[in-house]
């Protein structure tokens, strides 16, 4: 997996405003059928590319102590000692070096915004083979990511996403092939898949102005891999130009959750 560190601060803060902007949509932070479980107890649950661990603290100060979390991530952005509780932890190691964990440890996996832009279809099927192979029969993996294509585009915006996968397909990553597979889930029954349209610029209020940040964040990272030779200056123009045609088309930008349960 590309390890991209070091990430700016702003990347940091992305990462934790997007966890209460996708909890505000969703109304919750996981849609699989395991609350009670969490609410009596003596749950272990994964979390794959946890980031900085806002999810993982979130869930464990939500639900009963004896429950176990655990997060990993590549990079090392994961929680200070004095920011963890008793019964979270976190690891820092290449997921693609396989996920440190016997197997049938977890009864529930979560992976969110993993794929898109860093795993090609190949490293993608080995870590879900990982996955399935730390979770116990009869536990829950959850994944969430977002729909690759926009609803309304303007032609900035199109053009920009054109590029993107451009770049992305030289490296042997295409994210709509790889999240398309995600239905295909082998060894799994009981299936869900639930969209939530997420609007992207000032026309979309808070919520809107939340994505837009996020959107300008993650995409000006990505641009000092596939576009180095741009100023900076020339980077804000573009984005400056996109942002605009968000609130003229009034462009949105789909996410999922599915969960599937381990025969």
């Amino acid at each position: 997996m590309t390890d991209c560190s070091p990430f700016p601060n702003p990347h940091f803060e992305r990462l934790n405003l997007d966890h209460y902007l996708f909890r505000f949509q969703w109304q919750s932070n996981f849609s699989s059928p395991i609350k009670q479980n969490l609410l009596s107890g003596g749950v272990k649950v994964l979390e794959v590319g946890c980031g900085t661990g806002t999810w993982i603290l979130d869930m464990a100060k939500e639900y009963h102590p004896t429950n176990i979390y655990i997060g990993i991530d590549i990079l090392p952005i994961l929680p200070d000692e004095n920011s963890r509780l008793s019964n979270t932890g976190f690891i820092q190691c290449d997921l693609l070096d396989g996920i440190p964990f016997p197997d049938s440890t977890f009864d529930f996996v979560c992976e969110r915004f993993l794929i898109y832009p860093d795993l090609t279809d190949s490293q993608w099927k080995y870590l879900f083979s990982e996955i399935k192979r730390v979770l116990k029969p009869g536990g829950y993996l959850e994944i969430m990511e977002y729909r690759i294509s926009y609803d309304n585009p303007g032609p900035i915006t199109q053009n920009r996403n054109d590029q993107v996968f451009r770049y992305l397909n030289s490296k042997g990553i295409d994210p709509e092939i790889t999240i398309n597979s995600i239905p295909q889930m082998s060894s799994f029954s009981d299936f869900h898949k639930q969209d939530k349209i997420c609007p992207i610029g000032r026309w979309g209020g808070e919520i809107g102005l939340m994505m837009l940040n996020s959107y300008e964040t993650s995409q000006k990272a990505l641009n000092k891999r596939f576009q180095p030779g741009l100023t900076e200056e020339e980077t804000d123009d573009i984005f400056a130009s996109i942002a605009s045609e968000f609130d003229e088309y009034k462009t949105q930008l789909v996410n999922f959750r599915c969960y599937a349960r381990k025969n």
